[in-house]
This record gives C-alpha cells, sequence and structure tokens, in this order.
C-alpha cells in the first residue's frame, strides 16, 4: 500500500493510528518490527537508510503481486487510513509531495479529497518548472472529476485547474498545440457556463497566442 519505497515512521504510524490503547500500540508495532526483520531476513526486504529508516522491496514484481493478493475492499481501508495519517501526522509529506494523498485518496475512491490533492501536485510541480510532471497530475485531476456529480462547484474546479495547466501545458506542448488550444477551449466553455468574467483574460490570450 506505501509503495515500493516506504519509512519506517510512516509505517508505526499507519500501524498505531489502528491502535485502541497504548498497549495495543506497543503490541501492534512490536509485531510489525518482528515481521520486518523477517522479510529483510527473506530477502523480500531491504533497509536502505538507517536515519530515519527507509526500506525497499528487492523486488517491485514482490511488492506488485502483495499488493495484487490484498482484497479490493482492504486497499481501499489501507490507502484511506494512510491518506489520513500522512494528513494529520506528515504535514510536510502533504505540503511537498501531495501527489503521494492524491494517490491514496484516488486509490481510496475519496474522489473530492483526491481532486484537491492532485490540483494542488499539479501546482506544485508547475511552481518548481517541472512542467511534464504537472501535466500529468492535471491529467490525473481531470479523471477525478469524471466522478464527481454535475454541479456549478465542479464546473468551478475544473475551471481553475484549466487555468492553472496553461503554464506546464504551454511548456511542454507549445503555444500552437492542439492540447494547448483542447484546454483553452473547455477553459472558454466553462467561463461562459458560469459567467465568470474575471477569468476570462488568461483563457482568451491563450487562445489568441494558439490561433496567431
Amino acid at each position: 500500500i506505501l509503495g515500493r519505497t516506504f519509512s519506517q515512521d510512516l509505517l508505526k504510524a499507519v500501524f498505531e493510528s489502528e491502535a485502541r490503547d497504548e498497549d495495543e500500540r506497543t503490541a501492534s508495532w512490536l509485531r510489525a518490527e518482528r515481521s520486518l526483520d523477517q522479510l529483510v531476513d527473506a530477502g523480500v526486504l531491504r533497509q536502505v537508510r538507517t536515519a530515519p529508516t527507509i526500506y525497499e522491496f528487492k523486488h517491485a514484481l514482490i511488492q506488485g503481486a502483495a499488493y495484487q493478493s490484498l482484497l479490493k475492499r482492504a486497499r481501499q481501508a489501507h490507502h484511506l487510513q494512510t491518506a489520513r495519517v500522512l494528513e494529520n501526522n506528515f504535514m510536510h509529506v502533504a505540503e511537498t509531495q501531495p501527489e503521494l494523498l492524491a494517490r491514496h485518496y484516488t486509490e481510496a475512491l475519496q474522489f473530492d479529497r483526491a481532486f484537491d490533492y492532485w490540483q494542488r501536485a499539479g501546482e506544485h510541480a508547475r511552481d518548481r518548472s517541472a512542467n511534464k510532471e504537472a501535466v500529468h497530475h492535471v491529467v490525473q485531476g481531470l479523471k477525478i472529476l469524471e466522478f464527481l456529480p454535475e454541479s456549478e462547484q465542479r464546473d468551478r474546479r475544473e475551471l481553475a485547474l484549466r487555468i492553472a495547466s496553461f503554464t506546464p501545458v504551454i511548456a511542454v506542448e507549445g503555444y500552437a498545440a492542439e492540447a494547448t488550444a483542447r484546454t483553452a477551449e473547455r477553459a472558454l466553455a466553462l467561463c461562459r457556463k458560469l459567467g465568470d468574467v474575471g477569468k476570462l483574460f488568461p483563457v482568451l490570450y491563450t487562445l489568441w497566442a494558439n490561433r496567431i
């Protein structure tokens, strides 16, 4: 659930979040530590760093097989639990790697929260000039929107995401690209639908630059 590489701190926090009291937290983590040692001894995991302690599956196929062996409902529950632990206990991760929370909320089928974090991930990547990464996160956010009910709020969220994606889409595809045109045209349609005159300037400018 945590991925091929994961920290002991996060794993411990997830285990402890399931416990009802201090004694149960202690017992639960002792069992987890023994399991980690056994997996390292068996060659399934390796410890790649000690401060903080980081583990990694030696082979991605092993991690994938272990993941697929879980029942779908269990996977969703664990993803939701992990997302909440990251959100509440690892705020720096939520700020610097919002795509991790986006993935966990997506797999947990919590689409409202997932969209928020995909949007944050896109903006965070854009601000670092990681434009291909930003476009990927925007695409994921747009996919999530398909699962949200039709509403004015949904349209406003899509419009904000479309406008925020102008810079990375142009950086990756270019002003004259079809992808740039599609993004701006959809944003224009949303502006007209919502009567949002305040957001027209960047939309019309992008369309003008696309067509000259």
